[in-house]
């Protein structure tokens, strides 16, 4: 999802396949990438609520930064409340 001509990246592993080390093969491979092509940091949104996705994130070296999350209403109609992490790659 997204288009990584703007730098936007989504990531979302099906059901089925939760827990096997996708979601942390994928993250590795986009930080990777991002330092061989030169970027300084990397940051994402995730939902609050997201236990297992916030984990991932802290376990490769996210930080939460900032402290308010950003309330938005997704196109499913389901309220998330975002907040932002940021990785430094340099």
């Amino acid at each position: 999802m997204g288009s990584i001509l703007d730098g936007e990246v989504g990531v979302a592993i099906l059901a089925d396949f939760q827990n096997q080390g996708l979601g942390r093969l994928t993250l590795e491979a986009m930080i990777d990438w991002a330092k061989k092509v030169g970027y300084d940091n990397i940051w994402l949104d995730v939902d609050e609520a997201n236990a297992p996705a916030r984990h991932l994130y802290k376990a490769v070296g996210f930080v939460e930064v900032g402290e308010e999350t950003q309330p938005i209403q997704l196109s499913s109609g389901r309220q998330a409340n975002l907040m932002k992490m940021e990785l430094l790659l340099s």
